[in-house]
């Protein structure tokens, strides 16, 4: 049974019923986050649950020396996490591999999560928690093993030295200063880092230390007969229990308030529960406190489940039952035969030789991983590799993959974008740019068709999220220095080409335009309201209006800036973007025998982004007006090239047009796109052989 007790010493099973409520919210939020949309909160109540319970723990074991304290201490944490994990991961591992063409990202976030590390990989790649993408990998939601085993890796350090696990007669007191110091920091790193970088906030144990943290302070409060706890005796849990319910209905946009509340409201019902209460019944139910018993395998399973439905029969309210069923059966089978007897088991009468046995473990699974990932993986696929134009590849321009975010960590060198962004044919040939965030990207193998067509050579340049011309503007997703580094990217390069510019040349401009300036559906984490000024200081702005107006002038200026070249600017009507395609519902993405109960006709009137009230229409608009104030900026409808007959439809007959919600395919860039872009060039003269017929 699990170390968790009270004041005297006695095990509190209400702590497992808590345990129960927590792994229950947070599993319908993952089933469906509209449904309960702070749900997500129950990891954090874990993680004061963690904290009470360690420290709970520690303050009744006796250590003869350090050596003795760490290995036991580290011997309880491999026996009580490690087994239910390999078996998970190496299990999603083998399933995901038979329903993914392409596991490997998979792969390498369970390979991670066997070390503890998972959350420091997603930080990385800056994986938002809060974006579709993640749902499809079975391994995201290990980041909070990750943050607890990295916490584990310091905590006993903290408790030996300041005398707490010594039991020494200040080692309570130096413990509480310690904590409360540390808990302090952490906080004020969260508040500060969510607006500023939210994937590092969310992700990491410097900014989550505190809510583990603090769930030690309750232990030491709880134990000690105070005004606090005099108080909340006088104060029924089930108030605090009915709050936490309301915290977990508000917006994810109130991350930072709704997480201290949760924290706060959690160390309120577990220093108030006490028996003949309500809540305290109820978390002492044999059933509630069996499903806190096997909340660790049912955390680990649910997500597996939902994920890998999502690439197969998908989630619907008749599945919904026999997905719930398959979760707890996987939870308690994992319970029952994997943690319950590997952790009561010795495994060896020494106990470094079962850290060391643990780890050899770990190793032994990573290194399965890397062979499923290298040697079985894409053998396991149960489907047809359906894929066309999956990876642009310029078999005779022989332009760099890594032109795309080249340089966004990187002190720019414009040299070495011309190496790898420059396909050139002579240097008295004209160039075609393409520019712009990762829609550009998209366009690329139809860019290449379009360069080989005029006889012009290539350039490409692109950032993910950052609009061309680029405005210095704030996104809670990213990092500041990767932003400063983005912004300064493009203007650098914008510099330098003005400079090479000949009569001529051609640029083809493509953002998500809705992205940036759209609202409602088109929802995403930037701050639109706030700009680095000069000397690198946030300005503010009032609406976004004044966003994209201050972009159209940027547009505005390189247009004017080219045109005393005699080049010409093709700019992009926005194309069109599909809500459901994240979770690979559309027909034609992907489809597969195993998941045509998910399979929907994603179709959307062409009306609805072009009606007065369509998302799209305050754009376009203001590209036709600016586009009619300079003869050398030509705007390229693609929104009629993408919605034929009135219908924008995510595949054509059996070719697939988008890869995800917004970005479109390869196909849909070099044989729908391309031969149009194609006849517009011809049909306005911009290309040097149109100009002299």
């Amino acid at each position: 049974m699990n170390n968790q007790y009270d004041k005297q010493g006695k095990y509190r099973s209400e702590i497992d019923g808590l345990r129960a409520f927590a792994v229950i919210a947070v599993i319908i939020n993952h089933f469906n986050k509209d449904f309960l949309p702070s749900g997500y909160l129950g990891v954090d109540i874990f993680f004061v649950i963690s904290g009470y319970v360690i420290t709970s723990s520690l303050s009744f074991r006796k250590s003869k020396n350090f050596g003795d304290f760490i290995t036991s201490f580290y011997e309880r944490r491999i026996k009580r996490l490690v087994p239910a994990l390999i078996v998970y991961v190496l299990l999603s591992s083998i399933l995901i591999c038979l329903f993914r063409e392409d596991a490997k990202g998979s792969l390498t976030t369970g390979f991670t999560s066997l070390f503890g590390i998972s959350n420091i990989a997603l930080f990385w790649v800056s994986k938002d928690y809060f974006a579709d993408s993640i749902l499809l990998n079975p391994f995201t939601h290990t980041w909070s093993l990750g943050v607890e085993e990295q916490f584990y890796l310091l905590f006993p350090l903290i408790t030996w030295f300041t005398g707490f696990s010594r039991q020494t007669n200040k080692g309570v007191r130096n413990f509480f200063i310690t904590i409360l110091f540390l808990v302090i920091c952490s906080l004020i790193l969260f508040i500060y880092l969510y607006p500023n970088n939210q994937p590092a906030a969310y992700f990491l144990l410097p900014t989550r230390f505190w809510e583990i943290a603090i769930g030690s302070l309750t232990f030491l409060i709880y134990k000690r007969r105070n005004y606090f706890n005099e108080r909340l005796e006088e104060t029924s849990p089930t108030i605090f229990c009915a709050l936490i319910i309301g915290v977990m209905f508000l917006p994810t946009s109130l991350a930072v308030p709704s997480t201290i509340l949760i924290v706060i409201l959690t160390v309120l019902l577990i220093a108030s529960l006490r028996e003949g209460t309500l809540i305290f019944k109820f978390f002492r139910e044999k059933n509630v406190i069996y499903i806190g018993l096997i909340s660790y395998s049912l955390y680990l399973w649910h997500w597996g489940i939902l994920s890998i439905s999502r690439w197969t029969i998908g989630i619907h309210w008749w599945s919904i039952p026999f997905q719930v069923a398959l979760i707890f059966v996987l939870a308690v089978i994992s319970y029952e035969w994997v943690e319950t007897p590997l952790r009561k088991k010795d495994w060896s009468s020494k106990k470094f030789k079962t850290i060391f046995k643990g780890f050899t473990a770990v190793i032994f699974s990573a290194f399965t991983l890397v062979v499923l990932g290298k040697s079985f993986g894409e053998k396991l696929y149960l489907g047809n590799n359906k894929s066309i134009l999956t990876k642009p590849y310029f078999e005779a321009l022989q332009i760099s993959e890594d032109c795309y975010d080249m340089d966004f960590k990187k002190t720019y060198n414009h040299s070495r974008i011309l190496n790898s962004c420059f396909a050139k044919i002579d240097d008295k040939a004209n160039t075609l740019y393409l520019l712009g965030d990762s829609h550009t990207n998209s366009l690329w193998f139809g860019a290449e068709f379009i360069s080989r067509e005029i006889n012009y050579s290539l350039l490409t340049f692109s950032q993910s999220g950052m609009l061309f011309p680029s405005v210095n503007y704030f996104r809670e997703d990213l990092a500041k220095q990767t932003q400063t580094n983005m912004y300064r990217n493009f203007n650098l390069f914008e510099k330098n080409i003005i400079s090479e510019v000949k009569e001529g040349d051609i640029f083809i401009i493509m953002n998500r335009l809705p992205y940036h300036f759209g609202k409602d559906w088109y929802s995403h984490p930037v701050s639109s309201f706030r700009f680095y000024g000069k000397n690198d200081q946030v300005v503010l702005r009032d609406s976004k209006q004044e966003y994209f107006e201050e972009w159209l002038i940027l547009l505005a200026k390189f247009t004017k800036k080219v045109g005393k070249k005699d080049a010409s600017v093709i700019i992009f009507t926005p194309t069109p973007e599909f809500p459901n395609a994240p979770y690979k519902q559309c027909k034609g993405q992907n489809d597969q025998w195993f998941n045509k109960f998910s399979r929907k006709n994603c179709s959307i009137p062409k009306e609805f982004f072009t009606s007065e009230k369509g998302q799209y229409t305050k754009i376009i608009r203001e590209l036709e007006r600016i586009s009619s104030e300079y003869e050398n900026l030509y705007l390229f409808d693609s929104l009629n090239v993408m919605c034929p007959q009135g219908k924008c439809k995510y595949s054509f007959e059996e070719n697939l047009i988008y890869n995800d919600d917004n970005h479109i395919s390869n196909y849909a860039a070099r044989y729908v796109l391309a031969p149009e872009i194609l006849s517009f060039i011809k049909n306005q003269k911009l290309s040097i052989v149109e100009r002299e017929n």
